[in-house]
């Protein structure tokens, strides 16, 4: 488990904030997403079950619940809501905020864009929510420290590209989505949160700029 939760942070820290500039071309970005979905394929088919000798349901894909759909529905307001204040507060200190990002998204193309918008839901729930606080309770035996990290670490991920204003926003939305899956104990709630998020980030709100 140690070396599944170094792995891959070390991939994800890697690819982002080393291998990936902070203005990254087209195809840099579908390099990137590719070899996301690589790792999170290789942890869930390969290394949980060969490795860990261990099943899904021990990273947070359990059965689904129709509840999952509103929960995740009603928590995506909540937390836009929170991430819009924090949005005004960083203007008003002269930081940029998400907001400003949607101009550096929109010359992508669609198809580079809708790749985006799945990958963040999918791939990163598993890896920084079921996977990362999943195994840190084990090896701790403290959710609140399972908790910190997975939060610490899916907000730091974000700072190379982000910036550090933008990437005060997505610590928002990265406590709530550690709120929602410590209540949950399930990457659903959190993905349908994460999904509407990434389909109003980058397929939505570049249209509208």
């Amino acid at each position: 488990m140690v070396a599944g939760v170094a792995l891959v942070l070390a991939v994800e820290y890697l690819l982002r904030n080393g291998l990936v500039p902070a203005v990254p071309t087209e195809s840099t970005v579908r390099v990137a997403v590719g070899v996301e979905w690589a790792l999170a394929a290789a942890l869930l088919l390969w290394w949980v079950p060969r490795a860990e000798r261990s099943t899904w349901a021990a990273t947070g894909i359990g059965p689904w619940r129709n509840r999952y759909l509103w929960l995740g529905a009603v928590w995506f307001v909540v937390a836009t809501a929170g991430s819009a204040a924090v949005g005004l507060a960083l203007n008003a200190a002269g930081l940029d905020s998400l907001a400003d990002m949607q101009p550096k998204l929109a010359h992508y193309a669609w198809p580079t864009m809708l790749a985006l918008a799945v990958t963040g839901p999918v791939v990163e729930e598993v890896l920084y929510r079921g996977y990362l606080i999943e195994r840190v309770v084990v090896l701790s035996g403290r959710m609140w420290v399972a908790a910190g990290a997975s939060w610490l670490a899916f907000t730091g991920v974000h700072l190379g590209f982000f910036g550090p204003g933008a990437t005060l926003n997505v610590a928002v939305l990265s406590g709530a989505l550690v709120w929602l899956y410590v209540r949950e104990r399930s990457v659903w709630p959190v993905l349908i949160t994460h999904g509407l998020n990434s389909v109003f980030a980058y397929l939505l709100a570049p249209v509208l700029v």
